[in-house]
């Protein structure tokens, strides 16, 4: 893993650390390049002191830090390495970068707060038909949507779009890692790719490297 001590950071940054309470994502962002990673965003489910203690009983805090590849190059859940350059804002320290697994207050794209708070599909909207390759995804579908009231099956996989969203907003590990990427894919295919959160969009294409439609460009004769 590449380093920065604090100094050469602030350089980078092109401000003092203790200026930075509050911008965690821009910080995140800039210093990325250097460590050799990438910036993501979510929610810090630890403990909140000094500049964050009024916020200490209230809801999700947003957070940005930096995600490094594992010796691979490759980024999985068993791999991945976080280096957060403002989690001392949080634990009213001195400034320094913080590195290491995932130690449970970091919840990228925010999907324990979505969850929590997820809404039961009402049945509404228009149909819409997803596709699946695998053809053990629409058992899968049909088990998080009870399929005994749906009738999703590979032959009728038509759903109202209520249930494309709720489908689209599970946290990946919800769904499955195992399907999510396909999953992703046949959602932009059906044209739902916004009902996807944006976040957990980069997650899944960074550890599976996600096949988007491509609309083809349209030249003048």
């Amino acid at each position: 893993m590449k380093k920065l001590t604090v100094a050469q950071a602030v350089k980078i940054v092109g401000s003092p650390a203790k200026e930075w309470h509050g911008r965690c994502m821009e910080i995140a962002a800039k210093l990325a390049p250097h460590f050799g990673g990438v910036a993501v965003y979510g929610n810090w489910l630890g403990e909140r002191k000094g500049f964050w203690k009024k916020r200490a009983d209230g809801g999700p805090v947003h957070h940005g830090w930096i995600v490094l590849p594992g010796p691979r190059g490759d980024y999985t859940e068993a791999t991945e390495t976080i280096v957060d350059p403002t989690r001392w804002s949080f634990e009213d320290v001195k400034p320094y970068i913080w590195s290491g697994q995932n130690d449970g207050n970091y919840d990228e794209g925010g999907n324990e707060f979505r969850f929590a708070n997820i809404r039961t599909p009402d049945g509404d909207g228009d149909d819409v038909r997803l596709v699946f390759k695998n053809e053990f995804i629409y058992d899968r579908i049909g088990d998080l949507l009870d399929d005994s009231m749906l009738n999703f099956s590979r032959c009728n996989c038509g759903l109202p779009k209520s249930f494309v969203y709720y489908i689209a907003n599970l946290p990946p590990a919800e769904l499955g890692w195992f399907i999510v990427a396909e999953v992703y894919e046949a959602l932009d295919r059906a044209g739902c790719r916004a009902f996807i959160p944006l976040d957990n969009w980069k997650l899944v294409d960074r550890r599976f490297g996600l096949k988007p439609v491509v609309e083809a460009e349209s030249f003048d004769a």
